[in-house]
């Protein structure tokens, strides 16, 4: 399993002189879709500047000494905190805030565009999601607008849409969400409607059951 600290990335390179700028639009809570090891999307995200959300997309290259951004097409709505991989060889975005929505989107390489193509079963914002296997979309948790959930939605290559998945052991928003195999979706941390909770959870999607897996150690 890799993982990349982008943000500490892109300021130990300009803290050695390789970049003269920062090159990504200032925001928090931003979508990050990982296009290859060494090219991501950034999509929206709260912009203090602007004091609110937006709609711009960069792709940033990390492969060379020379951090470099490049433009795509703006999403077709201001947002953050949204869900987002790659399904199906296209970058795919649903849900986030700026209005809570249940749309989802795909980047259209070829055209510059992003296109509509599916709908959560219930708008959210603040949820998890990872790939299962190059043919299964699992999401979980999130935000309503004005409760958060335990359920997951999941969608297959042949799913027509969104379907219901195991409801989680408790609420989860603002939590990661990662594959471990492709048997294991693992649920780290994340808010639980009153507070931040560090239990760790499995879902085994052979028994389609969850478990408590580890505590976060926190200092």
């Amino acid at each position: 399993m890799r993982i990349v600290l982008l943000a500490s990335q892109v300021k130990s390179n300009a803290e050695r002189g390789k970049v003269n700028r920062f090159c990504c639009y200032p925001t928090v809570f931003q979508l990050h879709i990982s296009i290859d090891l060494s090219k991501f999307l950034v999509i929206g995200g709260y912009s203090y500047r602007v004091g609110g959300v937006i709609d711009t997309v960069e792709v940033v290259d990390l492969s060379s000494d020379n951090l470099s951004c490049s433009p795509v097409a703006n999403y077709p709505r201001a947002q953050d905190v949204a869900a987002g991989d790659i399904v199906e060889g296209r970058p795919r975005v649903c849900g986030g805030s700026g209005g809570t929505t249940d749309l989802c989107f795909e980047y259209n390489y070829e055209e510059n565009q992003w296109e509509g193509v599916d709908s959560l079963i219930t708008p959210l914002s603040s949820l998890g999601g990872s790939l299962v296997n190059s043919a299964t979309w699992l999401l979980s948790g999130g935000y309503t607008g004005d409760d958060y959930v335990s359920l997951t939605q999941v969608r297959g290559l042949d799913d027509d849409e969104f379907r219901s998945g195991p409801t989680m052991p408790r609420i989860f928003s603002r939590h990661c969400q990662v594959t471990v195999d492709p048997n294991t979706v693992m649920v780290l941390g994340g808010y639980n409607g009153t507070d931040y909770d560090p239990t760790v959870y499995n879902l085994d999607l052979v028994d389609e059951n969850w478990y408590d897996f580890h505590i976060i150690v926190t200092s």
